[in-house]
């Protein structure tokens, strides 16, 4: 797609305020760091291994960051690791009752019932600002921008059963290049005569030029909107454009987090691999609505089971209708581990 002769740059500042701090059993974002950190560990034997089913809980990375610190091989960690760790660890921390202002949000608490059962709630506002450019001599330039303000609300009810509600609106811009219109079969294909899409072509468009192949993902729901003319159905910020997405999930986690029953709209990132390398189901995916659960019995052993509906990409506009553009998804994965040297997964999925 790119020709190999071609450099491009990338330059990016990021500004961002993220909402982690009163729930407990709520997702953590896929492009939170703490991955990272964690997979650096379970390679550095810190800690048991990791479950294949991502994102993780606030609870369980509060758990694996804790026994990372507290293992034998602990002597391992650097001053400067151990630092970075107890970070996190407080960022995932009960904060303060009240208004924050260095953290953007208001934290409230109150108990009820005869059990004295706590309910929690913390609301705020998010800010993330992206700029990116890309370079291809000897006269092509581009440039890329993504600015996004949120207002969250999340927090816990009682102490299994946690919420997180989001809203984000903002402006985005990253360029393509047009490369022409195709059909969807390879020449030489034997298709079928009665097919659906037999004399059908596609326009094709390349990868965001700002950015590196295969990095960018797609932040906003359904559509965009050109300031020219708001009531037009846009599938790409080719120029700058407003967009907005709607995140959320209700959580419920029961014996020590061993079983996990989640029902929401987030990214998902499935298989014993890297963060962001799945070849079953990767959070380069858009979000999608979808009950899923999470048994893991005993350190070694694993099962989780998702069951959703795909978010249409419905070219037509949101006139036409969405009903035959929904697509059921169901994925079921076993996990097998053997301390740190062995994962092995079997899964079974299906549209």
């Amino acid at each position: 797609m790119f020709h190999r002769k071609r450099i491009s740059g990338i330059c990016l500042c990021m500004l961002f305020c993220a909402s982690l701090f009163a729930q407990t059993h709520s997702s953590v974002s896929l492009e939170n760091q703490v991955y990272y950190i964690l997979e650096q560990a379970e390679l550095r034997g810190l800690c048991t291994p990791l479950s294949g089913v991502r994102p993780y809980t606030q609870s369980v990375v509060s758990s694996r960051i804790k026994e990372i610190l507290n293992s034998e091989n602990a002597g391992k960690l650097k001053s400067t690791e151990r630092e970075i760790l107890n970070q996190y660890l407080g960022k995932f921390s009960k904060p303060k009752t009240g208004l924050d202002w260095q953290r953007g949000s208001f934290y409230s608490e109150t108990s009820a019932g005869k059990n004295d059962t706590l309910f929690t709630a913390n609301a705020g506002f998010t800010a993330d600002l992206e700029g990116s450019f890309g370079i291809y001599p000897p006269d092509d330039f581009y440039s890329g921008t993504e600015l996004w303000l949120g207002l969250f609300l999340n927090g816990d009810l009682g102490s299994n059963v946690s919420y997180d509600l989001s809203f984000e609106a903002g402006l985005v811009k990253a360029p393509r290049t047009y490369l022409g219109t195709y059909p969807p079969y390879y020449k030489g294909y034997n298709r079928d005569e009665t097919s659906e899409f037999l004399n059908e072509e596609f326009e094709v468009y390349s990868e965001p030029l700002t950015h590196f192949p295969y990095t960018y993902k797609k932040r906003w729901d359904s559509s965009v909107f050109y300031f020219s003319n708001l009531e037009h159905y846009n599938t790409w910020p080719e120029d700058i454009a407003v967009g907005y997405n709607i995140p959320a999930e209700l959580t419920a986690s029961f014996l020590e987090n061993k079983f996990l029953l989640r029902l929401g709209r987030i990214s998902r990132d499935w298989s014993s691999t890297s963060l962001g390398s799945s070849l079953v189901f990767n959070q380069m995916a858009r979000p999608f609505l979808a009950l899923e659960t999470e048994f893991n019995p005993v350190p070694w052993l694993g099962y989780a089971s998702l069951t959703g509906f795909l978010e249409y990409y419905n070219t037509g506009g949101t006139a036409d209708s969405a009903m035959t553009y929904q697509n059921a998804f169901s994925i079921n994965m076993l996990q097998f581990r053997y301390k740190n040297y062995l994962y092995f997964d079997i899964v079974d999925a299906v549209v």
